[in-house]
């Protein structure tokens, strides 16, 4: 049975309120403020139906599930809401991922911030951020002499002291989730992959990053040059 407008919270008030409204009057008033607050259920096509802040209140627990509720997939955070979430949550590249992809860092970032500077850290967000991805090497300990059987003369031999507070990343990584892969699109996966390194790693290091591209992913082979 459907429910006349106002008589959810008229039924609320004690009885005397009840027997003193001969004209109606406090039922019609209570009526704007149910139509306010929850969700009308008189049926008439003729008056104006509104969602009520109720329906707004139960919609709030998926705003907070980026990857879905586990009872219900469909009620997850609407994509308008994710850049937001991500960086409430500190994540500060947030402005160059899709919502999509931020659904899956969103939902991981959390736990790593235990190992927040550390190789360990970095190795796992980039792992989070791109799909991609399939290993990544750290070296913060880079060898700046000449080591027979692992020194690349003009790449990885200097003539002078080790730099302090330097580190190598060497990334590799398959096709991207979208296809085909263009030159553009390795500017843009280089792009993205300093700014996660740039937001990981202490602020008083400096890198290089090497970037080496699968056959696969429609990119040039060749490897993406390091800037410190």
């Amino acid at each position: 049975m459907k429910q006349e407008l106002g008589e959810r919270m008229f039924a609320s008030l004690p009885a005397v309120y009840e027997a003193a409204d001969a004209t109606g009057d406090l039922a019609r008033l209570l009526g704007v403020f149910e139509a306010l607050f929850f969700e009308s259920e008189h049926g008439d096509p003729a008056r104006l139906t509104l969602p009520g802040i109720e329906s707004g209140i139960h919609a709030i627990p998926a705003l907070f599930a980026p990857i879905g509720s586990p009872t219900n997939l469909t009620l997850r955070t609407p994509d308008s809401f994710m850049h937001w979430m991500a960086a409430w949550l500190a994540f500060e590249p947030h402005a160059l991922f899709t919502p999509e992809a931020l659904r899956r860092i969103a939902a991981g970032i959390v736990p790593l911030y235990s190992w927040r500077g550390t190789r360990e850290n970095l190795r796992r967000l980039i792992a989070l951020c791109f799909e991609s991805v399939h290993e990544v090497h750290i070296d913060d300990r880079p060898s700046t002499g000449f080591t027979v059987g692992q020194s690349l003369l003009g790449e990885d031999t200097r003539l002078a002291q080790g730099r302090a507070f330097f580190f190598k990343v060497d990334v590799h990584t398959g096709p991207p989730a979208h296809a085909p892969g263009t030159p553009d699109d390795a500017a843009a996966f280089e792009r993205q992959l300093r700014a996660v390194i740039d937001f990981a790693k202490p602020a008083h290091t400096a890198y290089e990053l090497r970037v080496h591209l699968s056959p696969q992913a429609g990119w040039p082979t060749a490897k993406v040059p390091g800037r410190q």
